[in-house]
């Protein structure tokens, strides 16, 4: 608008002073006013037009058509994707995953029918591959997405976090990370062969307020050493399990790589010892944390088979229980289809024939009979220790339990009326103390009562025909001749309730106590291990029972001692779920025997995961006492 002179003023506002209701003054500031009010109206519409225009060319270029109001463009479904973007296609086994983390739909996020996904495959199944697709593929319809934070319900400006936690920094860098930044390279626009992510992939830079398009230079552009940023908020992280923290990201996809790998305290967590106290375990952190994010959030834990009690193997019965939780065990034969299984076999030959138990585990994901560091290397060692006839052993405890969850209420009521001792033998008694509390990952209370019993020397034929091949000895001249064995008379664990909080000693004491004064055992002597050992001990000699301070822990002799004499056949036991297991798992470790640090039997049995021994423990300490004590070393015949 052009600016009015005075002369122009004067002749437009004539009729105003004719009139005489305005000056000349008066005539030219309203004019002047009025210019003003047209000039700010005019500005004002400009800088909104402006306003509009930056907003609008802050989601698209200029001739940029979308597809519709929430994609920028039509995605593709994942088949088509890997086939003609990527130029690798799953197979089906691949796919039944991808389809379950992406959704078969390639307008829909993830399939929301599942919350995790667990899956054994074996090794070679192509594990970090599959995962590095999903990754790839997730990545490419955010890029699609015109809003990716409205779609998934998140927050204006809220990071969009894809993260891979491999068991370690090798796998992590120089496995699964070089197949992601290989299948973000090799993603092509199948209408031009271009690059997709570095031609479609475009956003904003506030900056220099121009569009751009992703770098797919290393370091230098998007893709950093351990992560791979795909603008507008959304990242792709390839992290350790040992470094890994969830906090400010926030995951709509994390992938837990090679659970079996990783140590069982940092994919659980483990218990504090204080109450109810646990550290969190990356397993339950990393759901929460994707849980929390969003709806359309997914957890992956894969890995093949590392052992009978490796993470991976507890996930899996775990994840079985929970209905929402898509878990499957496939073998390398099942999931890769682009070999025969005998071309497969053949190019894993040498596994087979150096380790066929080890190979069967790792590729078929089956479970070992033992692994390579068992104490016991054989079943029907085991099993020969059992009492299945009831000549030698029967269990004492009432209703034929094995775990005695109040001993508050004394003897009378918890063992059955025919168990008492018999003035022939001598009785060893031994109790690994603890505070019983099973339920926050705690040790129960172990007690084992034994005596020594004459009884036939028995080798299991498959016993005999193992030694002979195994060592050229032969050991069938020695069935039949008479020695001193070990009889378990009771072996159970003591364990106590949350409201109870912890077992109570003075009331252990009284039960062993008792087995002396109201059911004539002749106790020999009381061992105990050496936590909060000292009271205990006093009281036992104060009743005239020898008791001393004595633990497992400190030498494997009374693990070899009773081995020894459950080779021999001549060590018999009750019918224990409690003493097989623990048995079965029991590790040699080099300075010490342990238990496993997590148990898949325990955790179906008793709903526990963490290993124990507290049973056996107890069963290798009486042996020694009585072997001590009355067998001098060991090797006692009777012709």
């Amino acid at each position: 608008m052009s600016r009015k002179t005075f002369s122009d003023v004067l002749k437009s506002e004539r009729s105003i002073l004719g009139s005489g209701k305005k000056n000349l003054k008066e005539a030219y500031i309203d004019t002047l006013f009025d210019e003003m009010e047209d000039l700010a109206k005019t500005r004002d519409e400009k800088f909104k037009e402006q306003k509009q225009n930056e907003t609008f060319t802050e989601e698209f270029p200029t001739g940029f058509s979308p597809f519709n109001e929430e994609w920028r463009y039509e995605p593709v479904d994942s088949r088509y994707f890997f086939e003609k973007m990527l130029g690798e296609s799953c197979s089906a086994k691949q796919q039944e995953t991808v389809d379950v983390i992406c959704g078969r739909n390639p307008f829909e996020y993830t399939d929301l029918n599942w919350a995790e996904s667990i899956l054994m495959w074996g090794k070679g199944s192509g594990k970090d591959s599959t995962i590095a697709k999903c990754f790839d593929y997730q990545c490419y319809k955010l890029a699609c997405m015109t809003n990716p934070q409205k779609f998934l319900g998140l927050g204006v400006g809220s990071p969009i976090d894809l993260v891979n936690v491999a068991s370690n920094a090798k796998q992590a860098k120089n496995i699964f990370f070089k197949y992601l930044v290989a299948f973000i390279k090799k993603t092509r626009d199948p209408d031009t062969g271009m690059p997709w992510f570095s031609t479609k992939n475009f956003y904003f830079d506030v900056g220099t307020r121009k569009f751009k398009y992703m770098d797919l230079r290393d370091r230098d552009g998007d893709i950093k050493q351990v992560n791979i940023e795909f603008k507008r908020g959304i990242t792709c992280h390839s992290l350790t399990s040992d470094k890994f923290t969830g906090e400010g990201l926030t995951i709509v996809l994390g992938v837990m790589d090679e659970v079996g790998a990783m140590r069982p305290e940092r994919v659980f967590g483990v218990s504090t010892g204080k109450s109810d106290d646990k550290l969190i375990g990356q397993y339950d952190s990393l759901g929460s944390s994707i849980r929390r994010s969003s709806k359309f959030g997914k957890l992956m834990c894969i890995s093949y088979k590392y052992g009978t009690n490796c993470p991976m193997s507890i996930m899996l019965k775990k994840a079985s229980k929970n209905p929402r939780a898509f878990v499957r065990k496939y073998s390398t034969y099942e999931v890769r289809t682009d070999k025969s299984e005998g071309d497969l076999r053949e190019q894993f030959r040498d596994d087979y024939e150096k380790d066929p138990e080890k190979a069967a585990m790792i590729y078929e994901c089956k479970d070992p009979k033992f692994e390579t560091s068992n104490l016991f290397s054989n079943t029907f060692v085991i099993d020969g220790a059992i009492d299945t006839v009831q000549r030698f052993s029967i269990n004492p405890l009432r209703n034929d339990t094995h775990t005695i969850k109040d001993i508050s209420i004394g003897i009378n009521n918890l063992v059955e009326p025919w168990f008492k001792g018999d003035d022939e033998y001598y009785y060893a008694l031994h109790i690994d103390l603890a505070k019983g509390q099973t339920f926050n990952g705690g040790d129960a209370i172990g007690m084992v009562l034994a005596h020594m019993q004459q009884m036939r020397v028995h080798y299991d034929k498959a016993w005999i025909d193992y030694y002979k091949k195994q060592y050229g000895i032969d050991l069938s001249e020695y069935q039949g001749q008479l020695r001193y064995g070990i009889v378990i008379d009771l072996a159970a664990q003591i364990v106590c309730t949350r409201e109870a909080k912890e077992v109570r000693i003075a009331d252990v004491r009284k039960f062993a106590i008792d087995l002396q004064e109201k059911r004539s055992f002749g106790i020999l002597k009381v061992t105990l291990d050496r936590w909060n050992s000292a009271e205990s001990i006093q009281e036992f000699n104060r009743k005239g029972i020898d008791a001393e301070e004595f633990s497992v822990d400190r030498s494997k002799a009374p693990y070899y001692t009773m081995k020894d004499y459950m080779q021999q056949g001549i060590f018999k036991i009750y019918s224990n779920p409690i003493f097989r297991r623990e048995a079965k798992e029991v590790l040699d470790v080099g300075n010490k025997i342990d238990h496993p640090d997590i148990s898949t039997e325990r955790f179906e049995t008793e709903g526990i995961e963490n290993g124990s021994k507290d049973v056996l423990d107890g069963c290798a300490a009486v042996t020694n006492t009585l072997v001590k004590e009355l067998a001098g070393d060991g090797e006692v015949y009777f012709g």
